[in-house]
């Protein structure tokens, strides 16, 4: 099983702050409850359920916007066994999109198996820059030139949206080791409302959202395959409704269960 990457998970809230197509738009402040189950098991004798929980927390700051996230997630095996991933992230993105700190800490059966702590800069001018981790240490990562962080990213496929544009494609760095820079291409289809949504959740009432689903390359394999993809219903104001992670022999549901509306900052 591929290691669930922050790449993933930050994209599933998207954080659509600073849209310039969208005057006086930001991104709403909340924390968002998921339930995880099982989607689909493509390969029969590896699979048999999924269950756990994710909590994702979005906040404005004064300077760009801070994530706090925790995923636990409980994958049963056929032969009966279990096995536990703790993913927590902890993540701030300047609001021009050239400095990204972040750490991030996966568990496995209660055993750390992956740590990243560092930060990664971009020259505004032409995207290009490094990430330099303190954990693992000594450890950078080059960045292409028009290389995005996830906020920015996610900036700009909400203007793509908001634009009426069905495709994306970008050199994304999320911070999750030598693996955190990839090219995601992404596909828009047509914004549309959800009533029972927006019935259990009135920050979401009277909104649209766009089905989106990304593909994540990993930019140096030069496979034809991405590594894995996510699917999501995605709203204008940073919350996400649903999503699915889709990996090569099965696929995570995630359902939101609860939203709140956090307070914004008085800067």
């Amino acid at each position: 099983m591929r290691r669930y990457c922050l790449s993933v998970l930050v994209l599933i809230a998207m954080s659509a702050g600073a849209a310039a197509e969208a005057a006086d738009f930001k991104l709403m402040s909340h924390r968002a409850i998921y339930e995880l189950s099982l989607g689909k098991s493509r390969q029969a004798g590896e699979v048999a359920g999924i269950r756990g929980r994710m909590v994702m927390e979005w906040s404005n700051a004064c300077d760009g916007r801070t994530h706090n996230q925790r995923m636990h997630m409980e994958v049963q095996r056929a032969d009966g066994g279990v096995t536990a991933t703790e993913f927590t992230i902890s993540s701030w993105e300047a609001f021009d999109g050239n400095l990204l700190r972040y750490a991030i800490r996966n568990h496995v059966n209660e055993q750390l198996v992956e740590e990243y702590r560092g930060r990664a800069e971009r020259n505004g001018a032409d995207g290009a820059g490094e990430a330099i981790f303190e954990r693992p240490e000594g450890m950078s990562v080059q960045l292409p030139a028009g290389t995005l962080f996830p906020d920015a990213h996610s900036d700009k496929l909400v203007a793509a949206a908001l634009e009426g544009r069905s495709f994306l494609s970008a050199r994304v760095f999320d911070g999750s080791g030598e693996e955190g820079l990839n090219t995601v291409t992404a596909f828009i289809g047509q914004a549309r409302e959800e009533p029972k949504i927006a019935e259990r959740f009135p920050p979401l009432a009277g909104k649209q959202a766009w089905p989106v689903r990304m593909a994540f390359y990993d930019i140096d394999a030069g496979d034809e395959r991405p590594s894995y993809e996510v699917g999501l219903n995605m709203y204008a104001n940073g919350v996400a409704s649903g999503f699915e992670l889709d990996y090569e022999s099965f696929t995570v549901l995630g359902a939101l269960s609860r939203l709140d509306v956090l307070a914004e900052p008085s800067c």
